[in-house]
């Protein structure tokens, strides 16, 4: 099923969010941006709204909490409605409206979470570029740790993330790819939306140094392709050193010829002389056995072999990498059983995905997709690759012995359609026109399929 918000809020947390705001005209001059408050603001829509705003007035409240301390204590930060606070800012300058405009004043002593729901909110009601949605997700993993100190997460970070957001956790580790390792100067071009997602991952895969250089031409053509940034980073990647073969020759042995025995006349053996004992010669004969261990073979006797190995390094690293990191989320495997989907063409919606996790030894290793599957033991500095047609081969295995097991849980979709409902009558008062409109177009529609 997919992610619910509603699961993700306790019991206290939802009588926070039904409860009444108290509703108070403030000034645009008291009211102040979020810090947190990333996502761009197009002139044109300003423009838009400012017509919208002088016809009919501001027609949805906006959120506001009290400033406590700092300059401006006593005064509000605004939590929803950025947009419509610089609209009617620039129209109170030009002395079109008034200053003044209706908020509804959060109490709630649980911002964490007040902004985790407005983050979501944002995520379903508008588009927003590449860029703030990389915003969005590490300002969520934040949100969450701060959240997770009183309160349980129901399942792991990056799926809650996903589904907070509306989005794969591929995205999300490409995002954090490119927020992590890109150079600033790269960064605002990406920002601008002047270079595709795609090509800053494959930039932010190029060392700093390589991505100055790769910034001085891009400075000098003005663009840069993913091909490009791609062909920089194959040519960093450290080349297997040759080994020189060397031929030993066997060692030439001169054969000595025989010497020959000289009788010589035999003397007298004086008396009274012991006899020496025969010295015993000790021989020692090693045997090497020959090592036998199956490390080419993926299954025996309907197991996994523990010691089969990919370019020297262990099977249990590639397993773990699969198994333990946050690489492939439901989608995934949910595409992976339909068998009208070409399994190594849904690899290739990973490429440039690098995810960190533990091996079952405790070690802390890295996984990602380029040109095949590689995996990094990051304190013994082992790295093995191997292309997307053995990935294909070692999941399929890790099905068929059971290690993974796929299961589909069958939603109720009547008992969650009455869920819903009876949670939406109850938000009911905070439903915007647009909402609105869409939830009659629904109910429109399931009167039509029930024939009323």
């Amino acid at each position: 099923m997919a992610f619910n918000i509603k699961d993700f809020l306790n019991e206290e947390s939802k009588k926070e969010v039904i409860d009444d705001f108290p509703i108070k005209k403030i000034s645009v001059k008291k009211l102040h941006p979020s810090k947190q408050n990333f996502y761009n603001i197009d002139p044109k829509e300003i423009e838009a709204l400012k017509d919208t705003i002088e016809l009919v007035g501001v027609q949805e409240n906006l959120v506001v909490r009290e400033i406590k301390e700092g300059e401006f204590a006593g005064e509000y930060e605004i939590i929803v409605g950025h947009k419509r606070h610089l609209a009617v800012s620039e129209l109170a300058a030009e002395g079109k409206v008034t200053e003044f405009v209706p908020c509804k004043i959060d109490y709630s002593g649980n911002s964490a979470l007040r902004e985790l729901i407005l983050i979501f909110t944002n995520s379903t009601q508008r588009e927003r570029s590449d860029y703030e949605k990389m915003h969005e997700i590490q300002r969520v993993r934040e949100l969450l740790e701060d959240y997770a100190k009183n309160n349980d997460l129901p399942g792991r970070k990056r799926d809650i993330i996903a589904g907070i957001l509306n989005t794969s956790k591929s995205t999300i580790s490409r995002l954090d790819n490119i927020r992590r390792h890109i150079i600033p100067e790269f960064m605002q071009e990406y920002k601008a939306g002047k270079i595709p997602t795609a090509t800053a991952n494959e930039i932010a895969g190029i060392s700093d140094e390589g991505q100055q250089e790769l910034w001085q031409q891009y400075r000098e053509t003005g663009s840069i392709k993913k091909k490009e940034a791609a062909a920089v980073k194959q040519e960093e990647k450290p080349q297997p050193e040759a080994k020189e073969e060397t031929q030993t020759q066997p060692e030439k042995r001169e054969e000595k010829p025989e010497q020959i025995k000289q009788e010589e006349p035999r003397q007298e053996e004086p008396e009274n002389i012991p006899e020496q004992e025969p010295q015993e010669e000790t021989t020692v004969t090693v045997t090497r056995t020959q090592d036998n261990t199956d490390r080419k073979t993926l299954i025996i006797a309907g197991r996994i072999n523990p010691n089969k190995e990919y370019n020297g390094m262990n099977i249990k690293y590639f397993m773990d990498a699969v198994t333990n990191s946050d690489l492939f989320d439901t989608e995934f495997w949910e595409k992976w059983q339909n068998p009208d989907i070409h399994q190594p063409s849904l690899l290739t919606e990973y490429a440039g995905v690098i995810e960190t996790f533990s091996s079952g030894t405790g070690e802390l290793c890295e996984c990602s997709f380029n040109e095949g599957f590689t995996v990094t033991r990051q304190e013994a500095h082992q790295t093995a690759n191997i292309t997307s047609m053995e990935l294909v081969e070692l999941i399929d295995a890790l099905i068929y012995t059971k290690v993974i097991e796929i299961k589909t849980e069958r939603v109720d979709v009547a008992y969650w359609g009455k869920e819903t409902a009876r949670e939406l009558a109850r938000l009911s008062m905070w439903l915007t026109e647009q909402e609105l409109a869409v939830m009659q177009d629904i109910a429109l529609k399931l009167k039509e399929r029930a024939g009323k």
